[in-house]
């Protein structure tokens, strides 16, 4: 993150684009080593049957990280966005701190590590976390691709980005409650009812959101330039981004149902082919049609997640109740 401007240098991205980057990666940086000193706090509480207790750091976030980026974006740009990032984050990591200490009723990281759980969960973590990364570096990608065409579309692929970023907060909140349910389950038939609502509810969340979007484009906008070519080039992509969106909201409770069933790999080869293909088209479609071919492309890679995603859902969860999970203790 700390090498974005000069990977973007090296990438042939005009110097200007390179400048405008500012002090944001440094801001991204110290966000992503917050985020990762909670130790996946809210997954903790869903685990232990506090799903509700997640709202409040995904509630202080997102209204921080909206309230703030309206507030700085104005007068400090992308700067502001940084900002807002690690003042929001650092707000929801001490939430959920608090959280999770009330739940466990004692302070947190009491006992010893213990090598065959830390090895088991490895196997569910390691390929999710490949999931991400092949996810956040593709669209890393992307945006460098984006910024090769030109300032007004660098601009406007920033503001289309963030907006999509804080749509999908509502789904990956759904998808993360929904996976105890799903690994809960007593068969099939209740794995896929629980996966099920989970969709339906990501869905309907986003959109909601996206009909906000579109009924108030205009004066939301503003709050994220004042520039009226960069709005109104926002605008004319905005109904691309959100079917984007919509398909990202609906792939990524796909994925956590598999991480619900222990099936993550699954997850991580299906990112592969639909982000794979997503990397190879990239560079072309931006030279070709630019940042509209760029969401168009995104919402195609998406909706094949989806379609993967679903598939391998569907094929794993026929297992459920009729062989031990991986990893389970065997019947006494």
């Amino acid at each position: 993150m700390l090498c974005l401007p000069l990977l973007a240098a090296l990438a042939g991205v005009p110097p200007e684009v390179v400048r405008e980057i500012g002090w944001l990666p440094c801001f991204l940086a110290v966000y992503l080593l917050v985020f990762a000193s909670t130790g996946g706090a809210s997954t903790i509480l869903v685990a232990l049957g506090r799903s509700r207790h997640v709202l409040w750091p995904t509630l202080a976030f997102g209204i921080g990280l909206g309230g703030l980026t309206a507030a700085l974006v104005p007068s400090l740009g992308l700067t502001g966005v940084g900002i807002a990032w690690v003042v929001s984050g650092v707000v929801a990591a001490a939430v959920a701190a608090v959280s999770l200490r009330r739940a466990l009723g004692r302070p947190i990281g009491q006992g010893r590590p213990r090598p065959r759980e830390i090895a088991k969960l490895a196997k569910v973590s390691v390929p999710l976390a490949g999931t991400v990364l092949v996810k956040f570096g593709v669209l890393g990608f992307v945006t460098f691709a984006a910024s090769t065409t030109s300032a007004r579309d660098t601009a406007a692929h920033a503001v289309l980005t963030t907006l999509a970023g804080l749509m999908m907060m509502a789904s990956l909140s759904v998808a993360q409650a929904a996976v105890p349910e799903v690994a809960r389950a007593a068969d099939a038939a209740g794995a896929r009812r629980a996966h099920r609502t989970a969709v339906v509810l990501a869905t309907m969340g986003t959109l909601v959101v996206a009909g906000l979007l579109l009924g108030f484009g205009e004066r939301v906008l503003v709050l994220f330039s004042d520039d009226p070519a960069v709005r109104e080039r926002v605008l004319a992509l905005l109904p691309l981004m959100l079917a984007s969106a919509l398909l990202d909201a609906a792939q990524a409770v796909q994925g956590t149902g598999l991480t619900a069933l222990k099936r993550s790999g699954a997850g991580l080869l299906s990112f592969a082919i639909g982000y794979g293909l997503l990397v190879v088209a990239t560079v072309p479609v931006a030279r070709a049609w630019g940042i509209t071919g760029l969401w168009a492309a995104m919402a195609v890679a998406n909706g094949l997640l989806v379609v993967l995603q679903g598939a391998g859902f569907h094929r794993h969860s026929a297992r459920v109740g009729l062989t031990p999970a991986p990893d389970a203790p065997p019947a006494r």
